[in-house]
């Protein structure tokens, strides 16, 4: 009875006092009612033990009560928690058989609480992320042990009307919020939260039931957790056992997480019915919703959203379980659930079907619900949808299917076979289900450069399916690019499957604004240049300008144009005009105040300077200022300007002409260069400062007053009479300073007066001549002057003058010319051709009475005005103007008259053959009749004139006057044909009566008349029902065919089955003639024996007859055969294996073979999918079976060595299978030629060599031998003379080419080239080469390279000792002994010698017995010398080269000497100095001179065994009197002044050359180099010629030593810089100059070489040539050379055990058995490269340009250098900004040139190769371009840019760069990282080493 009180209680207060719908995740609804008569829980003590039946609430002046055991309830209990906390502390509620609890709260009081990491709710004294309204059961600590708030046992009950079961921990069975368990107990929650629950050890983190039933009609189960070993099923819920379920009648199911099933719900072969509630927001690892395994899920209402699994079903899930099901009807969502067990995060995932498992469709879906279904194998998925819904109920989670309906009304996932296709940019997806969409690619819409880089897009159709990440690449100039940015023509791609769209876009340069003023230029006034700013443009006009460069000189107020210029991504900018400012005003000439004979004083004025004649300039300063130092009589020019200063040119300038003063002169010379006119006479290179008067013969009163001052030009004298004398009068005029000099004079006639227009000669147009008339003379323009008549050309230019006669010059020409000749009449006359061909009706018209004309070759006629008639074909008239008296006769023109059109007669046949018409018929002319046409069915009557066929043609009579049309006319035949044809029907064909359905089977032939009817008769065929008869009219051409087609009919074959046949086949309708296939199932156990018929064959085909089939199949009980094939093993002894079985047989087990030399791999055959080592046949198998042993053979490792270099063409093999032939091809190697191999380095070498099959049982190693070619370098002269013998190389082998000995005359020798025109690879004259060929036997020719010696003109002047020109002097030009030229020096003492080549000269001057010689140097930079001036009195300076041999010298220096000596009146000195080549006298016993051969003895002692080649110089003084005796002295040792003597001197092949000379008592050697010299004194050695400045002469000597036979002098001792972990020797140890010097490192243990470097004194790097013997070697230069080695550790990559110890093994995206193991463990060893992140290398991304310098900078130790980073993408704190400074100074890599580094941009292969080409020249490294691979044998080496094909072909030479194995280079190919590793190891350990 209390039972029933309690129920009908808590019904009183849920109609009372729930709320309609379930509580928030965070609070309960709390349902008010009175305490009163209820029993108050205000103690610990009152809250453990038993809790008897009624009614119960919290009351506690605190918050929390706190258990002090388990809480037993006793029958009908409610408790009301009041807002309160009741903290089981690990206790448990437990509710018992036949009691009830019932839990609510009257309460809105709220409790602070967080959920933690570890999902339980805990309190807070704050508020948290989950607080709570109402009372709470939790648990804060587990005194008892972690148990369920609430267990149910069997036959318990439990009800939730409000209040929160929140922060409790799970025991053993799962429940953390609630636990019901046994048999008919019951939880029903119709309120409250259950929330922040815990299950860590089992199942159920909010609720779990495991035998009994869970009702939820409202409340929240939220934030709960299932995990823990053995657990981690339904977080929210989890229901297990056949006798447990879960009805959800609404609330909400959220937030919970569960790490295996069922974040919400997880049922276990239960059952959980839906109708109403949400489950939303929880997770899982599977059914982030709901997890139904072996249970029934029915849904009617509801929804499950926003769920989440890692794995499959992120809304429900279904196992594949026997008894899992899911019914769905109704109303009810399942949607926006997602998973993360795709590629996507969050891909959709509603529900998860395992194979074979369908949803139920239980009812109408009344929805407009899209559920998304995924399915692990796609096809039908629900039951029972038809008429309750249809597929579009469903949505697909998969992209990879698609919805669709199947033929039975269900809805079906489809899994799409794609095949695509692309046209343009547009590709296309299309579906054997008939799915199609499209996918477009479009270019970006922003196509102007901004600098930011631009993408294209793919627009993908709606419907479109699958992927849609298409990654798109994008090709500028067919070279593949990562980013879109510079402007330029790209083309973007995008592949799917094998169809690939494009798109063809263009980014526009973008605009630039134009300069502001003053922008961009800076202008110099100083040296009036334009500096230019970098990015900017200057022009001279804005179109068709010419740019003006920085620095270019400008003109003041000149109008400039400026503008950015256009680069590869932005247009020019607009020109911005500016104007130079112009230059200041001019200043005033200068004011002379004063002059004297040596000065000349002016004003001045401050702002402005001035100079005299070219001389400094000088500031002004308001006051006077004096030109001192002047020469007497002596012309000066005062200039003035305004300077220039910071902000304006200087002014143009002012001159003034002063003299100064000189005492009176004698007469100048008489006028001499005199000309005449006949009114004028010109005195021409008048003199400045005299006067010119002209006066009449006779006159002796001369009238200065009218004279003309010379000014240096011309002076003329008018207004005179013509062909009178006069005489001209000059003098020196009077001045200041001097008296007018006497007059000098010179007598002229003028010339005969200037004939008038027209006068003298007259012009005849009929004749065209021009007569000429006395007196007078004419001519053509500048022609010869004639007085005869003369024929003219019209419109020639001629002059005419007055004649020269008695004495007076002829008169100034007139010029006049005669007219031109008319033009032709053009189309002033017309020709009227022909109307018809051969009419004759021609003419020509408009030939005027000014005309005249003339027929073919007839006379000329003149023209009366009309025309010409009557005119034939191909007349021709020639038409002009006549001649006049102004004009001559007119330019001809030919006239020709036309034919008119040619006449054509056409043929119509009227439906005949064609007729081919009569073409180009002339007029009245008549034809031939054609070859008949003909017409089938019809008889050719004959041609007719009209249509009606009425008129007939005459060939005999008739003629064509206009084009004609001819009619054929025809009868009809009798006999035409026609065709019968019968068609029988085709098997499996179509009722369509054509070829295709049926086959002709007869075809009959008749005849009749044409257009008659027929009838053609049927026939019969067995199986063909035939048509009906045709009547038909017979076509005239003979195609009428008549068909008749029969149908083919069908006949029934009926089966039936005996004892021991299953099934039969085959029976059904066929056509006639059908292949009928018939066949039967045999029970197991029986095998066939017949059909009925008696034929055997169980499956057999027949033709369908003409009748029915009814046939029996019959079967016989089987036996079956075991057969074996041991493929060459055996059984081991005492076993074997049966050779039949029945299927009564017992289980049997195979023994397995043996076989020599093999492992056995299994039995193959009946049954197996593969090899097999265990095969046992079942009992109860049926059929015969065969097995078949498989075997492995061994395989034995090949080893190939001695390959370096080489190249093996195709894939060689790596092992050698035991029992099988193995075959290796013979490699090849550049420059060598292959021996054969040697097979475990033993026996003969072998080519082509062929492994035997069984001859090896262990690992192989191949070596390569090789023998090196060898080649002859012939040498051609090139136009030079001289013979060399040609010189032998061996491959690989360098060697200096042998010293040139052609000669070319005015030409120096400048190397060798291997093309006679330089343009191929250049050498110089010894240099060290080597594989020049690589070809055994080849020649290779080298060019000698000339360059011809560069002439230069050389002047000078020679003046007197007073400064005047010293005109008529001699001069000289000498080198040595030889003359090279001799001139006369003009008027003013000048001089000039042209074409001198380059040299040392003495210039040797003559006049009046004075000779001077001085030295000069003529170049490029010396073509002018000082001026000679020649010494007052007699004093020579003179060389002596009589003796001198082979060393004639040429001196400087004499003249000074010279002209220091003291000269007596009278007296005639001398100074010499004479060069002697001397003997070596100090081993003659004759010699006459002992003081020589001490002197010689002395030096050769000095020279301690030098070659000597002895000199006398002596300096000689010679003093001749007017009279007496000359007499000469010595005066080489009293000397003071240096000479400089250049000797004549051999120095190739000598080294150690020294001058050495005996001086005072002893020898001594003089210094070399003047920064050694000792008083001045010392020799310099140069190319060919020994330089020697001295004071004192004697006996002199030049010492030289003979380099060793390797050439070159014996040079300084290198420098060798002190290495760590290694040491170096060379060899020699003190090379000589040109020697090659060999470097021999020796690396410490476990080091090797990293790099060899040689520099000269300057620190230029030398070229470094790395041996195969592991050396370096260079070519010794004249100075010292430092060498510098360096070592680092030694990587031995390929020892590497490739386990955890690779370095490798650090990153998770490397593999160690790839190709490129090696070189990355190199690089990561040696720390060159490390990876893009943490663990991560990215082998197969492309390298960038920061990534590839560097690397470089650190193998280079990562020095810091001062380089200005001018890039825009290259900032100062970029990782890569120090590596990218080094590489640019060191010329490694530089930017692109518009600003721009690239630092992210990738590195082609080709690029790669011109940085490594670029660093080994920085490294010093030989980098000479040879062709020892060669590029053709890459499939794309078309695809090598031009630029790049001298770095690739050294790459590949090097074998820096090799292919891959398909024949590419791929040389505009990104280059991968592990591509980099390998080419930077090649270059550290191959090319540098």
């Amino acid at each position: 009875m209390k039972r029933w009180i309690s129920i009908l209680l808590i019904a009183s207060l849920l109609l009372t006092f729930l709320p309609t719908g379930g509580a928030a995740q965070a609070e309960t609804t709390a349902t008010t009612h009175s305490h009163s008569g209820w029993t108050a829980l205000s103690t610990v003590s009152s809250v453990g033990g038993t809790l008897s039946a009624g009614n119960y609430y919290l009351s506690s002046v605190t918050n929390t009560l706190s258990a002090t055991g388990s809480i037993t309830i006793d029958g009908d209990v409610t408790l009301c928690l009041n807002g309160k906390v009741l903290d089981l502390r690990g206790y448990a509620i437990n509710v018992r058989s036949g009691d009830h609890l019932t839990i609510c709260d009257c309460s809105s009081a709220t409790h602070y609480g967080n959920i933690g990491t570890d999902g339980l709710w805990q309190a807070s004294n704050s508020s948290g992320n989950c607080n709570l309204t109402g009372g709470v059961i939790t648990s804060t600590s587990s005194v008892a042990g972690n148990s369920s708030a609430v267990s149910v046992e069997s036959g318990g009950s439990l009800t939730l009307v409000s209040g929160n079961i929140a922060g409790n921990t799970a025991g053993s069975y799962g429940g953390g919020g609630v636990f019901v368990h046994g048999s008919n107990s019951s939880f029903t929650m119709e309120g409250g939260s259950i929330i922040g629950n815990c299950a860590d050890k089992k199942h159920g983190g909010g609720v779990s039931v495991a035998s009994g039933s869970f009702t939820m009609n409202g409340g929240s189960i939220a934030n709960n957790t299932a995990s823990g070993d053995g657990g981690g099923y339904g977080g929210g819920v989890y229901v297990t056992g056949s006798d447990s379920s879960f009805t959800m009648n609404g609330g909400s199911i959220s937030g919970n997480s569960a790490t295996q099933w069922g974040g919400g719900v997880s049922v276990n072969g239960s059952s959980f019915t839906m109708e109403g509630g949400s489950i939303s927001g929880n997770t899982a690892s599977s059914g982030g919703g709901v997890h139904v395994n072996g249970s029934s899920f029915t849904m009617s209402s509801g929804n499950i959203t926003g769920n989440h699994a890692s794995g499959v079903g992120g809304g429900v899930t279904l196992n594949n379980t026997n008894g899992t099901s899911m019914t769905l009807s109704g109303n009810v969502g399942i949607t926006s659930n997602t998973t993360a067990n795709t590629t996507a995060a969050n891909a959709p995932s509603n529900v998860y079907l395992p194979e074979g498992r369908v949803i139920t469709i239980g009812g109408p879906l009344t929805g407009s619900q899209n559920i998304g279904v995924s399915m692990a194998k796609p096809g039908v998925f629900t039951s029972g949808l038809s008429g309750k819904g249809s597929f579009a109920n469903f949505t697909s989670d998969d992209s990879d299917y698609i919805l669709l309906s199947s033929d039975g009304g269900e809805a079906a996932l489809h899994a799409h076979s794609y095949t695509y296709s692309a046209e343009d940019a547009v590709i296309t997806q299309a579906c054997t289900c008939g799915h199609r969409a499209t996918a477009t690619l479009s270019a970006p819409t922003d196509c102007t450069y901004d600098g930011q880089a631009k993408t294209a897009s793919m627009q993908y159709g709606d419907n479109w399916q699958g992927y849609q990440n298409g990654n798109i690449s994008y090709k500028k100039g067919g070279q593949s690019v990562s980013k879109v940015k510079e402007a330029g023509t790209y083309t973007a791609s995008v592949t799917i499957d094998n169809a690939t769209a494009s798109v063809t876009f263009t980014i526009e340069k973008a605009s630039q604004e134009p300069p502001s003023a003053g922008e961009g230029y800076a202008i110099g006034y100083g040296n009036e240049t334009l500096t230019v700013t970098n990015g900017y443009e200057v022009a001279t006009a804005e179109t068709g300008g010419t740019i003006v460069s920085s620095g270019s000189t400008i003109a003041p107020g000149a109008v400039l144009y400026i503008r950015r210029p256009g680069d590869n991504n932005h247009t020019p900018s607009a020109w911005t005009a500016f104007t130079i400012p112009v230059r200041p005003a001019t200043p005033a000439a200068p004011t002379v105040r004063g002059k004297t004979d040596t000065s000349i004083t002016i004003a001045t004025e401050s702002g402005k300077a001035y100079c005299i004649s070219d001389g400094n300039w000088i500031t002004g300063d308001d006051n006077p200022h004096t030109f001192s130092g002047l020469t007497a009589g002596t012309a000066y020019t005062i200039t003035v300007r305004v300077p220039a200063t910071t902000s304006h040119f200087a002014s143009e300038s002012a001159s003034t002409s002063v003299t100064t003063k000189t005492a009176a002169a004698a007469a100048p010379a008489a006028p001499s260069d005199v000309s005449v006119t006949d009114s004028s006479v010109t005195v021409a290179d008048s003199v400045n400062g005299q006067q010119y008067v002209v006066v009449l013969a006779g006159e002796t009163d001369i009238d200065w007053s009218q004279a003309q001052s010379g000014n240096g030009g011309a002076l003329t004298f008018e207004n005179l009479t013509p062909g009178t004398v006069y005489v001209v009068y000059t003098r020196t005029a009077e001045t200041e300073e001097a008296m007018p000099s006497q007059a000098s004079s010179t007598s002229v006639t003028t010339a005969a007066a200037t004939p008038n227009a027209g006068e003298g000669y007259a012009i005849d147009y009929s004749n065209e001549t021009i007569t000429v008339k006395d007196g007078y003379e004419v001519r053509v323009e500048n022609g010869k002057w004639q007085t005869e008549t003369i024929t003219f050309a019209p419109g020639t230019s001629y002059e005419v003058r007055k004649a020269e006669a008695n004495g007076v010059p002829a008169s100034a020409a007139v010029s006049f010319a005669t007219a031109a000749r008319p033009a032709a009449p053009g189309d002033a006359v017309t020709v009227v051709n022909e109307t018809i061909q051969g009419k004759g009706d021609g003419a020509l018209k408009g030939i005027t009475s000014a005309m005249e004309y003339k027929l073919s070759d007839g006379e000329w006629t003149s023209g009366t005005g009309d025309a010409l008639t009557n005119l034939a074909a191909g007349t021709t008239v020639t038409v002009r103007l006549k001649a006049t008296n102004a004009a001559p006769h007119g330019e001809e023109q030919i006239y020709t008259v036309e034919a008119g059109k040619s006449l054509t007669v056409i043929f119509n046949s009227n439906g005949g053959s064609a007729v081919a018409s009569i073409k180009d018929l002339s007029y009245n002319e008549s034809i031939t009749a054609p070859i008949a046409p003909t017409k089938n069915g019809y008889t050719f009557v004959g041609w007719y004139k009209d249509e009606a066929l009425n008129q007939v043609w005459d060939f005999s009579s008739d003629t064509v006057t206009a084009d004609t049309t001819l009619y054929a006319k025809w009868t009809a035949n009798t006999n035409t044909a026609y065709t019968v044809k019968h068609w029988r029907q085709n098997l499996d064909a179509g009722s369509d009566e054509n070829a295709e359905n049926y086959t002709c089977v007869d075809t009959e032939n008749g005849t009749g008349t044409t257009g008659a009817s027929v009838t053609p008769a049927l026939k019969n065929y067995e199986g063909f029902t035939a048509p009906n008869a045709q009547t038909v009219a017979i076509a005239a051409d003979g195609s009428t065919v008549v068909n008749y087609y029969y149908i083919r009919n069908s006949y029934t074959v009926s089966l039936s089955a005996d004892t021991g046949i299953a099934s039969v086949s085959g029976a059904g309708t066929y056509a006639y003639g059908a292949a009928v296939t018939i066949d039967a199932v045999v029970e197991d156990g029986y095998s066939w024996q017949q059909w009925s018929d008696d034929n055997a064959d169980k499956r057999r085909s027949f033709p369908m007859g003409a009748s029915d089939v009814r046939l029996t199949a019959q079967a016989t009980l089987n036996e079956y055969t075991i057969t074996y094939d041991l493929a060459g093993g055996t059984l081991p002894d005492g076993d074997a294996n049966p050779d039949s079985y029945t299927v009564e047989s017992a289980a049997i087990t195979l023994a397995n073979p043996t076989k020599t030399g093999h492992a056995f791999a299994g039995w193959t055959g009946t049954g197996l999918d593969g090899a097999s080592e265990t095969v046992t046949i079942a009992q109860g198998s049926t059929g015969d079976r065969g097995y078949t042993a498989t075997w492995t053979a061994n395989h034995y490792a090949i080893t190939y060595e001695g390959m370096d270099g080489a190249e093996h063409g195709d894939a060689q093999p790596t092992s050698h299978t035991y029992g099988t032939a193995t075959t290796v091809s013979d490699p090849t190697k550049t420059g060598y030629t292959f021996a054969g191999w040697l097979v475990n380095g033993s026996g003969e070498a072998v080519k082509n060599l062929t492994l035997g099959a069984d001859d090896y049982t262990e690992a192989i190693t191949l070596t390569a031998t090789w023998t090196a070619n060898h080649y002859t370098v012939a040498f051609d002269a090139n136009g030079g003379s001289g013979t060399m013998a040609p010189q032998a190389f061996t491959y690989d082998a360098a060697q200096a080419l042998a010293a040139a000995s052609f000669t070319r005359a005015g030409h120096t020798f400048a190397g060798w080239n291997t093309a006679a025109d330089g343009s191929g690879t250049s050498f110089a004259d010894e240099t060290s080469v080597v594989n020049l060929s690589a070809e055994d036997g080849a020649s290779v020719t080298l060019y000698a390279q000339w360059t011809e010696d560069a002439k230069y003109s050389l002047s000078g002047q020679v003046t007197e000792s007073d400064g005047t020109g010293a005109a008529g002097a001699t001069v000289i030009l000498m080198q040595g002994a030889e003359e090279i030229a001799q001139t006369t020096t003009d008027s003013s003492g000048c001089y000039v010698f042209t074409n001198i080549p380059a040299g040392v000269y003495n210039i040797v001057t003559k006049k009046d017995d004075v000779t001077t010689t001085t030295m000069v140097t003529v170049d490029a930079d010396h073509e002018t010398t000082d001026t000679i001036i020649l010494p007052e009195g007699r004093k020579n300076a003179t060389v002596d080269n009589s003796a001198a041999g082979v060393f004639a010298a040429t001196v400087g220096g004499l003249n000074e000497i010279a002209n220091s000596a003291q000269v007596n009146d009278g007296e005639t000195v001398t100074i010499t100095l004479a060069v002697t080549e001397k003997e070596d006298v100090t081993n003659s016993s004759e010699a006459e001179d002992e003081t020589l051969k001490q002197e010689q003895a002395a030096i050769k002692q000095e020279a301690d065994g030098q070659t000597l080649a002895f000199l006398d110089l002596s300096l000689l003084k010679t003093t001749t009197p007017n009279s007496g005796v000359a007499s000469t002295v010595d005066i080489g040792d009293s000397n003071d002044n240096l000479l400089t003597i250049v000797v004549p001197f051999a120095t190739d092949n000598r080294c150690h050359i020294t001058v050495y000379r005996y001086h005072g008592t002893a020898a001594e050697a003089l210094p070399e180099g003047s920064e050694n010299a000792v008083n001045g004194e010392y020799f310099s050695v140069g190319d060919g010629v020994i330089t020697i400045c001295a004071k004192n002469f004697s006996t002199y000597a030049i010492g030289y030593s003979n380099p060793p036979s390797t050439g070159g002098s014996v040079g300084l001792a290198p420098i060798v810089t002190e290495s760590e972990h290694g040491s170096v020797q060379l060899s020699p140890s003190r090379p000589s100059i040109g020697q090659t010097v060999t470097i021999t490192p020796q690396p410490d243990e476990g080091y090797t070489v990293a790099a060899v470097t040689v520099t000269d004194a300057s620190g230029q790097a030398l070229t470094v040539t790395k041996n195969h013997d592991g050396t370096w070697s260079y070519e010794q230069l004249r100075g010292q050379v430092t060498i510098a080695v360096t070592f680092r550790l030694a990587s031995d990559a390929s020892d590497c055990p490739q386990d955890n110890s690779c370095p490798l093994a650090g990153y998770s995206d490397l593999q160690m058995h790839t190709w490129y193991h090696d070189c990355v463990h190199y690089c990561l060893e040696n720390g060159l490269m490390v990876g893009t992140a943490q663990g991560v290398f990215s082998p197969d991304t492309a390298l960038t340009r920061a990534q590839a310098v560097v690397i470089l900078w650190r193998n280079e130790g990562s020095p810091l250098v001062e380089q200005p980073l001018d890039f825009d993408d290259v900032a100062d704190d970029d990782w890569y900004a120090d590596a990218v400074r080094w590489a640019v100074a060191a010329d490694v890599m530089s930017g692109y040139g518009n600003g721009r580094f690239g630092a992210d941009d990738p590195m082609t292969r080709e690029q790669m190769a011109s940085m490594f080409h670029r660093f080994a020249l920085q490294k010093g490294i030989a980098v000479n371009e040879g062709a020892a691979v060669d590029l053709n044998r890459f499939s794309d080496a078309d695809a090598i840019s031009s630029w790049a094909l001298d770095v690739v072909q050294w790459a590949c030479d090097t074998g820096l760069l090799r292919g891959f194995e398909d024949g590419r280079l791929d040389p505009t190919g990104n280059t991968t990282r592990a591509q980099y590793s390998a080419m930077i190891m090649r270059f550290l350990e191959d090319i540098t080493q």
